[in-house]
């Protein structure tokens, strides 16, 4: 019974990390019930053929590719994705079980491994490899798929000592069980649980502290927006009361020009006439409409602070249809975009036209976004810092950036030509996301 659940304990720990694998690469095609009734059946089949075919390691490593091949075909990944990941998964499992196997041996000694015919330690030792395994899956997993743990790289690496102490730790307790004979099987397996249970907390704490800070960065952004759509509005409440002071006064000006020019007088005619196209200008210049609320705020907001630091933003905003991203990702990405621009240009010399070219476009269902800036000098974009000397808690725009366009199947690209710098995003406008 116990070395059935051993099978069965097992094959949970196999998709599950079969999942991790994949979700961490692309889409599931299945939600609700039918994808709980597939993950069922896939843990009962990997138990199945583990039980029976456990002698037979040519047949078992066959029938682990086909069935990892058939558990990604659930997801939105290529056909050639899907055949190379399997062969790759089952041979990382089988590499994992040979090392701990080869580790074992040395511990216990003697080049005998007849104490795993305890149901207890059997299952221990199972539950390490699976385990060795899931770890490594689960950092080039989140490394290919370019998923941000949001920690340092040097706090990453340290993770690392977590799971190894733990693999450790449990060949010594075998070394203890095996020679010493002092520490009984069922304890073994026991403790085995309980230290990967721990190295599962310390990764769901570190997902979760993720979670709390992106969050918080999102609800500050989201203050920031509503101070924007403030200022939006007050900003607009100010050119409508312009323009009815001007449609109260229109019929007064035309007759005074219709005067004018009943007298002769075509030259003020023609000045007054332009006096109030100049005006009819500056209030249509002063005013960002691109038919989408928040778009016009972000872009209103940092019209504003570029303004006050003598810089132009010249804009180009053609939204044909509705935006269907979240608009306060969509802010934080315009916002930072823009942001960056701004911190760039304001470092160049006086002298250099300081203007910054914006475009925002959709069409075929993504939305463009383009950013041009000048900059001091040509810049590595492979190495792109903040001119800010606080660059612990600036210099992330870019990051963020990456982050949400990751999130929308889009790209970034960044460019530098002589003393222009480019920013080019793409994202899907589609509701999927």
């Amino acid at each position: 019974m116990v070395r059935v659940i051993a099978y069965l304990l097992f094959a949970c720990f196999e998709i599950y990390t079969m999942d991790m694998l994949f979700k961490n690469m692309s889409k599931r095609k299945l939600k609700g019930a039918v994808l709980v009734i597939f993950m069922v059946t896939a843990i009962t089949v990997n138990t199945v053929v583990s039980y029976f075919f456990v002698g037979t390691s040519v047949m078992l490593l066959g029938l682990g590719v086909i069935t990892t091949f058939v558990f990604a075909l659930v997801y939105s990944v290529k056909f050639h994705f899907a055949v190379i990941s399997s062969v790759l998964y089952v041979m990382l499992q089988a590499g994992c079980e040979t090392v701990i196997t080869l580790l074992v041996s040395m511990f216990v000694g003697g080049g005998t491994l007849d104490f795993l015919q305890d149901d207890y330690l059997f299952l221990g030792m199972g539950l390490i490899c699976k385990f060795a395994a899931f770890i490594i899956i689960y950092f080039v997993s989140k490394k290919i798929g370019k998923i941000d743990l949001g920690i340092s790289k040097g706090v990453s690496a340290l993770l690392i000592i977590q799971p190894i102490g733990t693999v450790f730790v449990t060949l010594v307790m075998l070394k203890c069980n095996y020679g010493l004979e002092k520490i009984p099987a069922v304890l073994f397996s026991i403790v085995a649980i309980l230290m990967i249970a721990s190295n599962f907390v310390t990764l769901f704490l570190i997902h979760r502290q993720k979670d709390y800070v992106e969050s918080k960065a999102k609800l500050s952004f989201a203050n920031e927006q509503i101070k924007n759509q403030l200022a939006h509005y007050e900003e607009l409440y100010r050119y409508q009361n312009e323009i009815r002071t001007f449609r109260h006064d229109i019929k007064n000006k035309l007759l005074s020009v219709s005067g004018l020019l009943a007298d002769g007088q075509v030259e003020k005619a023609i000045e007054a006439v332009k006096g109030e196209a100049d005006f009819l200008d500056e209030a249509n210049n002063g005013i960002i409409s691109s038919g989408n609320p928040a778009v016009d705020a972000v872009l209103q907001s940092k019209l504003a602070v570029a303004e006050k630091k003598g810089i132009k933003l010249d804009f180009s905003v053609k939204l044909s249809g509705e935006i269907n991203v979240d608009l306060l990702e969509f802010g934080v990405l315009i916002g930072n975009a823009l942001d960056n621009a701004i911190e760039a240009t304001e470092n160049i010399e006086v002298s250099t036209d300081k203007t910054i070219f914006v475009s925002i476009i959709t069409m075929g269902g993504r939305i463009v976004v383009s950013v041009e800036n000048p900059v001091k000098a040509e810049v590595d974009t492979k190495r792109i810092d903040t001119a800010k000397p606080d660059k612990i808690n600036h210099g992330y725009g870019l990051k963020s950036i990456k982050t949400i366009v990751q999130k929308y199947d889009g790209d970034v690209f960044v460019s530098c030509e002589g003393n222009i710098f480019t920013t080019s995003i793409n994202i899907c406008n589609t509701f999927a996301h």
